[in-house]
């Protein structure tokens, strides 16, 4: 399992960078989807925050329910990829404007 999760965290970055690369219509279905991982990933601690402020169950066990929401872990993981897709796609792009710039 551990592999499976360092392959995916380095492939699909990698995978995301070259469509977007050839489509040009994923870079913004790309931006878009981290957009809405953004919002679901803030709302939902935002509202476990509250709901333990509310009930006064300030624990740190409390919180950790909130570790085991699939749309919280989806969003949290979808974020991750798209930030080294980003962080991959500046460092390309950088790169080849270096290129061009000493021919």
């Amino acid at each position: 399992m551990a592999l499976l999760i360092v392959a995916g965290t380095v492939l699909i970055p990698l995978a995301m960078w070259g469509t977007s690369v050839s489509r040009e219509g994923l870079r913004s279905a790309y931006d878009l989807l981290a957009l809405a991982a953004a919002l679901t990933f803030g709302i939902w601690s935002g509202l476990a925050v509250y709901g333990i402020n509310r009930h006064h169950t300030v624990l740190t066990t409390e919180i950790h329910k909130l570790f085991l929401d699939p749309w919280f872990l989806s969003a949290g993981a979808y974020l991750g990829l798209y930030g080294i897709y980003r962080i991959l796609a500046e460092i390309l792009l950088k790169t080849w404007e270096r290129r061009a710039a000493a021919e």
